[in-house]
């Protein structure tokens, strides 16, 4: 909400909106497992005065772009999620998850009317290999299909992930050596359109990095529960169910 602006480049900055209300979502969900494996999620949530990042043009300077938020009247969304968890050895361990959702959105933008829709989903894997003395090795990757948010167009994006860790000193040490999207493809771009009115652009970030970490936790494995401790209203119940 902070009102100062912020220049991300010369035709384009970013600015709070002090004049945001608070949004409402309303949420309606069902849930079911199968087998302890697989477990699958429907929902559909309404959101009034939907709080949305924009790229807007500029009202009172040409060929200038404003990254903001708005209240958008409404949004709609109606999702459906699967995820399973595999383990086909005892050294091997796999996860998925996957969600197809419909989002829709309602409102003014930029003193135009807003009413766009688009079916879209994601989807993430993760491996998990555990080698011998200690070492083990996690492969992890996920997947954004292109979308589209008010009037902006979201292109598709993901990246791949690789981490080996050793465990020693009885389990309180911890090397990790970790690389981060490692094929570059964590690229966010897109496109605004508006009448008489078209600005693309593309977010390249540090995302391709090299990590290596070493944890150790001091002190003992295990701690001894805290005494339960219970107030006044604790006190006059275990004093009634003496007196009946």
């Amino acid at each position: 909400m902070n009102p100062v602006r912020l220049f991300i480049d010369a035709t384009t900055y970013k600015v709070g909106n002090p004049y945001l209300v608070p949004q409402n979502s309303y949420i309606a969900e069902i849930n079911h497992t199968f087998r302890q494996k697989w477990f699958s999620t429907l929902s559909a949530t309404w959101i009034n005065k939907s709080i949305t990042e924009v790229l807007i043009p500029d009202e009172q300077q040409s060929n200038i772009t404003i990254q903001t938020n708005k209240n958008l009247n409404k949004q709609y969304i109606l999702s459906f999620s699967e995820s399973v968890n595999l383990k086909p050895f005892k050294w091997w361990t796999m996860n998925y998850e996957t969600t197809i959702y419909y989002s829709r959105y309602m409102g003014v933008l930029a003193n135009m009317d807003i009413n766009s829709g688009t079916t879209s989903f994601n989807a993430k894997m993760v491996h998990m290999l555990q080698l011998p003395q200690a070492f083990s090795l996690q492969a992890d990757a996920y997947l954004q299909y292109r979308e589209v948010y008010s009037f902006t167009s979201i292109k598709p994006f993901g990246a791949f992930n690789l981490s080996l860790q050793k465990v020693f000193n009885q389990k309180r040490t911890t090397l990790k050596l970790s690389a981060n999207d490692i094929f570059f493809t964590s690229r966010f771009s897109g496109q605004s359109t508006y009448p008489n009115y078209n600005e693309r652009y593309d977010v390249q970030r540090d995302s391709r990095t090299i990590i290596l970490a070493l944890t150790h936790r001091y002190g003992k494995n295990t701690v001894p529960g805290a005494k339960r401790r219970g107030g006044g209203a604790e006190d006059e119940k275990q004093r009634a169910g003496k007196n009946v």
